[in-house]
């Protein structure tokens, strides 16, 4: 009774699997006939049956992961230049970055700060605030890793942060209240050709390339960013303060009298440009540098850069996972705005 029962199971399971095995023998795909082959060994069918089944395994997992990926990337969309206005498009951001230069006088301010509060724990009561200031000198170089840097007194400066703030000190705080503000930096700006205040159109921005006076500004302060992420919202994302140009003609935009030799600056460190302008696009951030002729334009003496990111460590991923469509290949126009962005360079304090 149960040889039958068990004959009749394994008779069934053949016919189902009769059109399975056929189609093994009648296949020219690599390995499977010889799982259905008689002469082929209990081991040999093994091992092919491991292969497929990876093989298998591995097929879904890669188009799994090609489309997962698709779907939660950014859409790049590409349009044709000459097809659109340049009246038409958001106007960019603009930075003016002077990562390499620091204010003496905000650096000596806070030398006579760091002079009344380390009470005495490494200077004698005959040191002067001067002698603070020169102990300041090695915080303005962290900046620069190609300078030479002198470990006794870099360890001494640690030593006396360490002793004012009662263990860690601010150092990202610090250097950005060293360097020079905005308001020394830019002396005039304009809004097609109307004279706005410079401290109320740019902001003071810490980006990928140091501390940076931006212009147009859409990120939120990190303390802004967090919270934002924080709370998994995306209203961080900000409406640009100046969205288009309104205007077709050619020189009205945005007009900046920059001071470029500040008389103030403690140390000019080598290794980066002393003043640069840096373009971005409000609207998005891909990784696309034109390199037409068309969009390599020099302005008033200056390089002008075209980046689509001024936050290497805030990338679109983290900011807003709902905008799933950016807007590329308008990037020669975007350079065109050049024409509506006018840099002056000014050193005479009579201005």
């Amino acid at each position: 009774m149960y040889q039958e029962r068990r004959d009749s199971v394994t008779k069934t399971w053949n016919e189902r699997l009769m059109p399975l095995r056929d189609y093994f023998r009648q296949t020219d795909l690599h390995g499977y006939k010889y799982l259905s082959e008689s002469n082929r060994i209990l081991l040999e069918r093994v091992i092919w049956s491991g292969v497929l089944l990876g093989f298998m395994f591995g097929s879904i997992y890669t188009i799994t992961f090609s489309l997962t990926n698709f779907l939660e990337a950014p859409t790049a969309i590409s349009e044709v230049p000459t097809k659109r206005k340049v009246d038409e498009i958001p106007f960019p951001a603009v930075a003016v970055c002077m990562a390499n230069r620091f204010s003496k006088r905000r650096v000596m301010e806070y030398a006579e700060f760091v002079y009344k509060n380390q009470n005495g724990s490494q200077f004698s009561a005959g040191d002067s605030v001067e002698k603070v200031f020169e102990s300041l000198k090695p915080m303005v170089h962290l900046i620069d890793f190609s300078s030479p840097q002198d470990d006794t007194e870099l360890f001494k400066l640690h030593s006396i942060m360490r002793h004012i703030y009662n263990g860690s000190y601010p150092i990202d705080t610090i250097l950005r209240d060293l360097q020079v503000p905005c308001e020394d930096i830019l002396l005039f700006c304009a809004w097609l050709d109307m004279p706005v205040n410079c401290s109320e159109v740019f902001q003071f921005r810490r980006t990928s390339a140091g501390q940076c006076c931006i212009f147009n500004y859409i990120r939120p302060t990190i303390a802004e960013f967090n919270v934002a992420y924080n709370n998994k919202v995306a209203a961080f994302v900000k409406t640009p303060l100046y969205a288009r140009t309104n205007s077709t003609v050619r020189f009205k935009g945005l007009s900046i009298v920059i001071d470029y030799t500040p008389d103030d600056d403690v140390i000019t460190l080598t290794n980066t440009f002393d003043t640069s302008v840096t373009f971005t696009s409000t609207t998005t951030e891909i990784t696309l540098k034109p390199q037409t002729e068309l969009c390599d334009k020099h302005l008033s003496g200056w390089e002008l850069k075209l980046t689509f990111n001024f936050f290497q460590n805030m990338s679109a991923d983290h900011l807003n996972s709902e905008v799933s469509t950016t807007i590329s290949g308008i990037a020669c126009l975007m350079m065109k705005l050049n024409y509506f962005t006018k840099v002056t360079t000014h050193t005479e304090k009579e201005f």
